[in-house]
């Protein structure tokens, strides 16, 4: 049934789940099909929205053009290094991260958040061995190992403790100062991007069972009932407040409808849960535990006939603008408007979940 499947993709598919069909799910050399992925409308586009710039608002933002939603787009259309003029597009930021040498044990400009989202998405697409890359992921490893040690029930403090609230970050959980400094930043969906997409982690045995104990303490209940989005930073020094978010938060993980609604309205929250599942796939721990066993479950129940699927459109979002990790940018096919179109998509993203990566 697999081999048939993948055939038929490869007859009516367009040129980007071609060309992954070919090397991911066949596991052939696709090179005969880079040409006609990179002349794609989809990945033009997106090439053309790139920008080397590096500062926070080039970085991270909803817009399209933004470093994580180009960069995540790219990656799903198959953009990996060694392919040629894409590794130019990405030789800028390798370049300032080897100026920064942060293993050198040089400061930063940016927070560890910027690290870690400039680290996964560069992990995504296969730079996960050069040298800055790889000790930002070390990095955050250990400090993500170290916060899967706390006592969760320590991580908010009481709003009274906090002499003055600005009235749009009051009602909401405030994070306790002294465990978020001691911790650095929390856990984030840019961590586990890169932890999971880095074959040189993944490959070697203490590494990997860290990130296993990692993604087992994000499936844990007591994890998936923290705030999503984790709530309020507060610092007391200056005295100053910002929002967290980029929680690992699941969906369907819980039933209970005022949770549900709270985890939906996080922007970090992904409701269709193609990007998680594809994500954390890459996971034993995770394709043993319930939640990726039903979420398939839930998936398999969209099959039309033969290993084809059919998703309905609205898990398989495509939205102007949008963060890309949170589902708003999920298009593979250049034509959508066609069932056909659909149904090459959910099938080859259905497939691609449930194929062993490691």
């Amino acid at each position: 049934m697999g081999k048939d499947i993948y055939e038929w993709l490869m007859q009516n598919a367009g040129p980007i789940i071609k060309y992954r069909t070919k090397k991911e799910l066949l596991e052939e050399d696709p090179s005969s099909f880079e040409y006609s992925l990179l002349v794609s409308n989809l990945v033009v586009k997106s090439l053309k929205q790139f920008n080397p710039i590096v500062s926070p608002n080039s970085l991270h933002s909803s817009k399209p053009e933004a470093f994580e939603n180009c960069m995540g787009r790219l990656y799903e259309f198959g953009l990996r290094k060694g392919l040629e003029p894409f590794d130019n597009y990405i030789q800028p930021y390798l370049n300032w991260l080897n100026e920064l040498a942060l293993s050198q044990g040089n400061q930063s400009p940016f927070s560890w958040f910027y690290l870690s989202l400039i680290a996964g998405y560069l992990s995504m697409i296969g730079f996960f061995d050069e040298k800055e890359v790889d000790f930002i992921l070390k990095k955050r490893l250990d400090d993500v190992t170290s916060f899967t040690k706390i006592n969760l029930k320590e991580i908010y403090i009481e709003p009274k403790k906090i002499s003055k609230i600005p009235k749009n970050f009051q009602g909401r959980p405030i994070l306790n100062p002294e465990i978020i400094n001691e911790h650095s930043i929390l856990p984030n969906i840019h961590d586990f991007n890169g932890f999971l997409h880095s074959s040189s982690l993944m490959k070697e045995k203490r590494s990997r069972e860290k990130i296993e104990k990692a993604v087992n303490f994000i499936l844990s209940n007591d994890y998936q009932k923290l705030e999503p989005g984790y709530g309020v930073l507060y610092q007391p020094k200056n005295k100053k407040f910002y929002s967290a978010g980029w929680s690992l938060h699941l969906f369907n993980y819980y039933t209970n409808k005022d949770f549900e609604e709270k985890v939906l309205k996080s922007i970090c929250f992904d409701k269709s849960n193609l990007l998680r599942l594809s994500l954390f796939s890459r996971s034993k721990r995770c394709r043993e535990h319930f939640w990726f066993k039903n979420s398939i479950d839930q998936l398999e129940k969209h099959l039309v006939e033969n290993g084809k699927y059919q998703f309905p459109r609205e898990m398989l979002k495509q939205k102007k603008s949008g963060y890309w990790v949170s589902g708003k940018s999920l298009s593979l096919e250049e034509n959508r408007t066609t069932l056909k179109a659909i149904q090459i998509e959910s099938t080859f993203r259905y497939h691609e979940i449930i194929k062993e990566k490691y």
